[in-house]
């Protein structure tokens, strides 16, 4: 049921953002006798509908999650099949105002239904998400196991305790990680005493490992960030928070900066070098016979040039803009990779 909500929203969301493009650039452009006019379009019933469908999706999380933290027996007991009866009464995807008067009833009655098992849930969501000894980032992902029941007002303020302490600790742990990525990059890349270097990874220069471990750690971050906006996003720590993680974000960004500078700016200097060119270039046959060396077959394809191909493709992939004259020496490169590598 949920994939198909979602499918729904996906579609209608899609819809109102082509009307809006549309009658807001597209169409204004168009010759005068069908130029747009005015302010752009706004369909009232589509944006009811995504309203509604949002509803209707949350009320469905709050329903399968309830039915995957009770056991059939505590179900029963409850009488958790009968949840959803005042809804069966009408269709949820009228919008109009006479109905919309009846989705406001059968939500009230829905909510009442479930106010006599709120303390039992709120005791059943504590054993589950601090049943273990977790780290903050794993409690946060606990927390939105169970996001549509976390929404419910009722339960927000049973559990307000658990949420401010896990927002107090979410910070405690980004700035904790600021301090250990600031003592880790902040001398080069050379491994500090009690301290891990950046992971490296394979076949790309110690420059390019660094670069996609801090954007892997930045994407950590930035996921984390959004989850606990989602889930605690009134309470009054997520400012502290939100600042936290900005702060490191821009750090890891202009630690990525500069590694990517360091890097171009070696390899266009190496390009320029008359003594290094020649190792950045496929000259001649790919591969020859070294007769001096016994016969022996040599391969015209250096590890630098290995390295710069892979290099010059992830730092693509994560968005720097690269240098002609090295995308121009990569392309070139590329025609023989494969070879070249498996040859080697």
């Amino acid at each position: 049921m949920r994939v198909k909500l979602n499918e729904c929203m996906r579609i209608f969301k899609g819809w109102k953002d082509r009307i809006t493009e549309l009658t807001r650039e597209f169409w204004r452009g168009q010759t005068a006798q069908h130029q747009w006019k005015g302010k752009p379009f706004a369909d009232s019933y589509l944006d009811s509908m995504i309203v509604r469908i949002n509803e209707i999706f949350e009320l469905r999380s709050q329903h399968d999650e309830l039915l995957r933290l009770l056991s059939p027996e505590e179900q029963k007991r409850l009488n958790v099949d009968s949840a959803f009866n005042p809804f069966r009464k009408i269709n949820s995807f009228y919008t109009n105002e006479y109905q919309a008067q009846n989705w406001l009833k059968a939500k009230a009655e829905y909510e009442k239904f479930l106010e006599p098992m709120e303390k039992e849930i709120c005791q059943k969501l504590r054993k589950e998400i601090f049943s273990e000894k977790l780290t903050p980032s794993q409690l946060l992902r606990e927390f939105q196991r169970w996001k549509g029941l976390l929404s419910k007002e009722s339960i927000k303020k049973e559990l307000q305790t658990e949420r401010d302490s896990l927002l107090v600790q979410l910070s405690s742990d980004v700035r904790k990680t600021k301090e250990e990525f600031e003592a880790r990059t902040g001398q080069s890349l050379e491994q500090i005493p009690g301290m891990e270097k950046p992971p490296q990874t394979n076949n790309v220069s110690d420059v390019i490992s660094a670069v996609v471990w801090s954007r892997q750690l930045s994407q950590k971050i930035q996921s984390n960030q959004k989850v606990a906006q989602s889930l605690f996003g009134e309470l009054p720590a997520m400012q502290r928070f939100d600042q936290d993680c900005k702060d490191i974000c821009t750090s890891i960004k202009d630690f990525e900066d500069n590694l990517f500078n360091k890097w171009h700016n070696g390899i266009l200097k190496a390009l320029n070098d008359p003594n290094l060119k020649h190792k950045y270039q496929m000259t001649g046959q790919l591969m020859e016979f070294d007769y001096e060396a016994g016969g022996l077959l040599k391969v015209n394809y250096s590890e630098k040039l290995v390295t710069l191909v892979k290099d010059a493709r992830m730092l693509a992939e994560m968005g720097f803009k690269i240098h002609k004259d090295i995308v121009a020496v990569t392309e070139n490169a590329k025609k023989f990779y494969k070879e070249g590598v498996t040859l080697k």
